[in-house]
């Protein structure tokens, strides 16, 4: 049992109010806490009382997307973004252009994932979202397979758990790479499902790709050469666990 002793802060009211003082000029760290960000999302969703959802689920995603997306959205869960973002600020390129960098988040839901972009100061207008589904004005509804950006907008592209919606991951795959600048940095991340989970059969019959490996995903993206600055697979190739990637994508 760790020492409870660790835990008691010997603070004084002046220490926790210069704490206080320092938080209310730098609100963004706050959302650091994900209890925070949950807090501040469903006081947020209540108060503009929004919600939009994609006009009709074309046929490049799966059959039960948006029921499920939408069970996460009300339930505001954050999901794996915390997985994936962490990696992605430890780059040079992230750590120290952060508030000047331009960021698509590509099915956040809701706005808990953007908060922590705030966090780790990301600005808030120069981040963008979109989903097939969303409770916040912060995300645009729009499809991954056709963004509604002009080429070059973005020098960083999170798409965090969202490939294996797709039955055309190659098409969402180049849009990634389209609207993404030159030398910028795509994040991916998703949970590898292998062929011994029943998932994986309904995957196959949903007519989407149960990705296994990292190469796999980098192969999606033709005509750019990507270099992988990150990856992470599964240690334990017959259980369920995370496929990531992060690569700088360089444009002939």
């Amino acid at each position: 049992m760790p020492d409870k002793d660790l835990y008691k802060l010997p603070l004084s009211d002046a220490d926790w109010n210069g704490i206080f003082a320092e938080l209310k000029k730098n609100r963004h760290l706050l959302f650091l806490h994900p209890e925070w960000r949950l807090l501040i999302a469903k006081r947020r969703a209540a108060y503009f009382g929004h919600q939009a959802m994609i006009d009709a689920l074309l046929d490049t995603s799966i059959s039960y997307t948006l029921d499920w997306n939408s069970k996460q959205m009300d339930g505001f869960v954050e999901g794996n973004f915390r997985r994936l973002v962490f990696p992605l600020y430890a780059i040079d390129f992230v750590w120290l252009n952060a508030p000047g960098l331009h960021v698509l988040s590509i099915g956040p839901r809701n706005e808990m994932e953007l908060y922590l972009l705030y966090a780790l100061r990301f600005r808030p207008d120069r981040v963008k979202a979109v989903d097939l589904i969303s409770n916040s004005p912060l995300v645009d509804i729009a499809d991954m397979h056709a963004l509604p950006f002009d080429d070059n907008s973005f020098d960083v592209v999170i798409s965090s758990w969202t490939l294996p919606y797709s039955k055309q991951p190659r098409r969402a795959a180049h849009e990634v790479a389209r609207v993404c600048r030159h030398n910028g940095l795509v994040a991916i991340g998703l949970t590898r499902v292998p062929s011994s989970d029943p998932e994986h059969a309904q995957i196959v019959r949903e007519g989407a790709v149960p990705f296994q490996t990292v190469d796999e995903i980098v192969e999606l993206f033709s005509g750019i050469t990507p270099d992988i600055v990150f990856r992470h697979e599964p240690v334990v190739k017959t259980e369920k666990g995370a496929l990531m990637v992060i690569f700088r994508v360089t444009k002939h």
